[in-house]
């Protein structure tokens, strides 16, 4: 009796093991991606409006500054990625299969664990805005452009840690379908992760670019370098996970 069950617990000990690694995968690779995000987006921004201007002090207290707000948001982040995972992932943790919702419910964790990091961005967004608005170094448009360059970014950063984070549950997704009956797919298609690298790497820094001539301020050279800089960095990241993601499809069919 015991030699039948051997094989089970090592089993279940391997989903357990992989669900440990899957998410330790997402902690990291989201704390970097956004971490990355705005460390480029607070870079551009202090390019087109310098840190002496907008803030009356040396460059080096405005990183600082950026650098202890992630420091203290990184936490919060952790635990909320924890969470979210225990939520969709509970079942692979506990080493079982898992039951209809706990299947839908993984499927769609890549897309909420995405999608919420924007709220951050727009509080950012919100916060600086109304720091800025407050000393009246600026006027509305130039603290719009700020806002709206920090929303921009969040999108393009969201939709890159989408690619990564789906690319990441692929273990769990094999685990989860496997002889499982889904009507429709619930994770983006071939087409769409195509839309979403190109959105990322070109869409967002094209539309900067686009909407350069209607700002007030003259955009300067160094930051339009910065701008191509950030395109193609994003680019590279998006487009390679992209690849990588419908080559392993094309491998399967084979």
């Amino acid at each position: 009796m015991s030699e039948r069950r051997a094989p089970q617990q090592r089993g279940d000990e391997a989903l357990r093991q992989t669900a440990r690694d899957v998410r330790m995968r997402l902690l990291a690779s989201i704390s970097i991606i956004h971490t990355a995000g705005g460390l480029f987006v607070f870079g551009y921004i202090q390019l087109r409006y310098p840190a002496s201007e907008a803030y009356d002090t040396p460059w080096i207290n405005d990183w600082l500054l950026v650098l202890l707000t992630l420091a203290a948001l990184a936490p919060v982040a952790w635990g909320w990625v924890a969470h979210e995972f225990r939520r969709s992932s509970g079942w692979a943790l506990a080493g079982r299969s898992p039951g209809p919702d706990e299947r839908e419910h993984l499927l769609t964790a890549p897309f909420r664990l995405a999608a919420k990091p924007l709220g951050f961005w727009l509080a950012a967004a919100l916060v600086i805005g109304a720091g800025i608005g407050v000393r009246r170094v600026f006027g509305f448009r130039e603290i719009f452009d700020i806002a709206q360059i920090l929303l921009m970014g969040g999108l393009a950063t969201c939709a890159i840690s989408y690619l990564v984070i789906e690319r990441a549950f692929r273990p769990l997704f094999a685990g989860a379908l496997t002889g499982a009956d889904i009507s429709r797919p619930r994770t983006l298609g071939v087409r769409a992760r195509l839309l979403l690298a190109w959105a990322a790497s070109s869409g967002v820094p094209l539309l900067g670019l686009t909407l350069s001539p209607f700002r007030e301020a003259a955009t300067s050279n160094a930051a339009l370098v910065a701008l191509g800089i950030i395109g193609l960095v994003a680019g590279l990241l998006a487009v390679s996970v992209a690849s990588d993601t419908i080559a392993v499809r094309l491998d399967g069919i084979r």
